[in-house]
């Protein structure tokens, strides 16, 4: 099965085995076994920024994840395409397929950066956003 090719969606899976082939009418025996339900989920993961603010030097960012099939697992940000840094969502716990994230940034120097944003389902598929801001 390539899980690639279906729609998101939650699925179950039948599988019937048989030996009719191998046996005559009678003495042939069937089974079949239904799976427990599971996610596909090939969408990537939407960040929207949904408020940004300067103050001074300090730059305060905030942003939602989401996903329609799934969850999302995790979120990092960067600035000016330095490392990449753990943000947890605003409840505590990524576990949801909609999560909202405030970042508090330490002081900026003036000028422009460049705030890099990425977010991760839990089968790994991350999507990214990127927001410039101007600290004067």
């Amino acid at each position: 099965m390539d899980a690639a090719a279906l729609p998101d969606g939650v699925y179950t899976l039948k599988v019937v085995a048989s030996d009719r082939p191998s046996n005559p009418i009678g003495r042939s025996q069937i089974g079949e076994l239904i799976s427990r339900p599971f996610v596909i989920s090939n969408a990537t993961p939407i960040l929207e920024v949904t408020a940004n603010r300067i103050a001074g030097r300090r730059a305060e960012l905030q942003f939602r994840g989401r996903v329609g099939t799934g969850r999302i697992t995790s979120a990092e940000f960067s600035v000016d395409g330095g490392e990449w840094l753990l943000v947890f969502p605003n409840d505590g716990i990524a576990d949801s397929s909609q999560e909202d994230f405030e970042l508090q940034l330490p002081e900026l120097s003036t000028g422009e950066h460049v705030i890099g944003l990425r977010a991760s389902d839990g089968n790994g598929i991350t999507g990214t956003a990127r927001v410039v801001i101007r600290v004067p």
